[in-house]
């Protein structure tokens, strides 16, 4: 351990900071850097502490030597048994140390050297009474130099641990200005007593000095030692993250590769001879394998999202029914086919959440339950307790085994699909682990319960809105009804995608105004009947969807014109501006299932 000097300022750190200035107040320091300084210093003192038995014993030794003469034998005796007691049992402890550091606290530790310099110095400075007045002057200075000259040893070591070596210093040194002021005449004051006295305060301020270098020291070395962890976690978590990314690349690329390859084979046989029910079951297999590759990429760019520090989640006073209605329109259809009941319980309530993330987490919770439950049926509810509400999505599906109940919400973990009769290549195993994300970042409480051979219920717990009673049944009736036709206006520069686009918006019963590009917007906007929503691409040749939304919206004086943005760029700074702009954003590909629901919402 070096015992003063500088050192250069951890990189990271800017010159001036309290760690460049030992007289800077401990406050200043980082406080996972102070509590490491006190099991440092004792660790170093108790390192150096090592090499100090053969000293003592020779110190022992040369006192003896000194003293024999002109001590008598029995007191000398005496303070020789003493002080080599001392030195055994001060080398007993520094092994118990280096054996097992923890079978005392820091503190304890600490203590015990405080005692062992107190007895040390005692030791020292009873030869001031049992030997200094028998000695003549010169051999006396030399005493008196020897214990001097061990109080200056003490701070190599002893400095670390302040009140230790001021404890040495003064019972050391102390009893030898008393010792030579009992020789010098009444009323005068002895030379050497004055310089004994005087050095123990020249000694005191030394050692405080000596010691506030020392642990500035110590502080730039636990500074660096903190630095040094913080880069291996960061290390560790950016090599997590990594073989996290590569395990997703992996997984999805093997996932993916199932339905697209079915997809090849159903395009390959197609016939324009086959019989029409053939084609038809065909077009429905066609229509099967896109929507799992568009639900699969849906969930790579949502886990993306999530992931993403910056993720724009917008917390509002929600209506809860309007969302349940949504879940019952995607998955009761679902249901029927597999002979399971979807059962929704509309109650009225309103919740503090964010519209499209708490809609992802009742999708993919519900979804989930209708593919593993073969019989019975799944249930939506939600009930209010005190300033919260629960929402419950319970199925009579098989259950989850004990052993994996703690684990279904980690990424890629998929149930024996042979249990449920599900294809387990309909997902990538992220959706509920999308849940467990989504959840975290609203600060909704997710829970599970599970008995397998009877089915299983996942709990969301969240604020309850202040308003929350407003909602009633007549409402849930109305979200149920259809909604009356509307024109949309569609912007694509995609001439393909744009025709399919309106041919998939008259099949729902809309009118729509279909532009490729915004040059005759002005114009079209001037003479069309009142528009109800606008759907858009963001890239577009020469333009970007959100000023076209911007343009419609001063152009027909609405400036909250329910607007949609279809895009493929998942950055979080893309959300950023469509929540600025008030705009639904939604990602491609885009299921026409997952379009309707979003189209639903904004006319709705």
């Amino acid at each position: 351990m070096a015992t003063a000097g500088t050192a250069a300022a951890p990189a990271g750190r800017e010159p001036g900071s309290p760690l460049d200035d030992p007289r800077q107040s401990a406050e200043m320091i980082d406080p996972r850097v102070r509590q490491r300084i006190p099991a440092m210093e004792l660790a170093a003192m108790m390192e150096i502490g090592r090499q100090f038995p053969l000293p003592y014993l020779l110190l022992l030794a040369g006192s003896a030597y000194l003293l024999h003469r002109h001590v008598p034998p029995e007191v000398l005796l005496v303070w020789s048994c003493v002080y080599a007691l001392y030195i055994a049992g001060r080398t007993l402890f520094t092994r118990a140390y280096f054996a097992n550091a923890t079978r005392l606290p820091v503190w304890g530790w600490r203590a015990g050297t405080c005692v062992s310099a107190a007895c040390h110095g005692l030791i020292l400075g009873s030869l001031a009474f049992v030997g200094l007045p028998h000695l003549p002057a010169d051999q006396g200075m030399a005493l008196t130099v020897a214990v001097i000259g061990v109080c200056a040893a003490g701070a190599l070591y002893a400095a670390l641990h302040l009140p230790a070596l001021h404890l040495l210093t003064i019972a050391a040194l102390l009893p030898y200005a008393i010792g030579w002021q009992l020789r010098a005449s009444p009323g005068d004051i002895h030379p050497a007593g004055a310089v004994v006295l005087g050095l123990l305060f020249v000694f005191l301020s030394l050692n405080r000095s000596h010691h506030r270098v020392l642990q500035h020291n110590l502080l730039l070395r636990a500074n660096q030692e903190l630095l040094l962890d913080d880069l291996a976690h960061k290390n560790g978590q950016l090599e997590a993250a990594h073989a996290a990314r590569t395990r997703l690349l992996a997984t999805a690329s093997h996932d993916l590769r199932q339905p697209v390859h079915t997809m090849g084979l159903l395009i390959a046989g197609l016939d324009a001879d086959m019989p029409a029910t053939e084609l038809n079951a065909r077009f429905a297999q066609l229509e099967h394998a896109c929507s799992i590759v568009a639900d699969m990429l849906g969930e790579l760019m949502d886990l993306s999202q999530l992931e993403s520090r910056n993720y724009p989640s917008r917390v509002k006073p929600l209506e809860l029914d309007a969302l349940l209605e949504q879940v019952r329109l995607t998955y009761a259809q679902r249901g029927r086919g597999k002979g399971v009941e979807l059962r929704v319980q509309f109650s009225g309530l309103r919740v503090m959440s964010d519209l499209r993330l708490l809609r992802r987490v009742l999708f993919n919770l519900t979804g989930n339950a209708v593919r593993y439950t073969l019989s019975g049926s799944v249930s939506l509810s939600a009930r209010a307790e005190g300033g919260d509400v629960v929402i419950s999505i319970a199925d009579t599906g098989p259950g989850i085994p004990p052993g994996e109940l703690a684990h279904v919400f980690d990424d890629f973990h998929r149930l024996d699909a042979s249990r449920s009769g599900s294809d387990e290549s309909e997902g990538l195993g992220l959706g509920l682990s999308i849940v467990r994300r989504a959840c975290a970042l609203l600060g909704h409480k997710l829970s599970i319960d599970s008995v397998v051979g009877a089915g299983t219920t996942v709990r969301v717990r969240l604020s309850r809105s202040a308003d929350a009673a407003v909602a009633s049944a007549q409402q849930a009736t109305a979200a149920a009804a259809p909604l009356p036709r509307h024109t949309v206006l569609v912007i694509e520069n995609d001439l393909e995608a744009l025709r399919a686009l309106s041919e998939l918006l008259a099949q729902w019963g809309h009118e729509c105004i279909a532009l490729a590009s915004g040059h005759d917007l002005r114009a079209t906007l001037a003479s069309a009947v009142t528009i109800s929503a606008v759907i858009t691409d963001l890239h577009l040749d020469g333009a970007d969807g959100l000023t076209l939304i911007g343009q419609v919206r001063h152009d027909t004086g609405r400036p909250d014109l329910p607007a949609l943005l279809v895009t493929g760029d998942v950055s979080p700074a893309l959300g950023r501006r469509a929540i600025q702009a008030g705009v639904v954003l939604a990602h491609k590909p885009l299921a026409p299932q997952q379009l309707r629901r979003e189209l639903e919402a904004l006319l709705g």
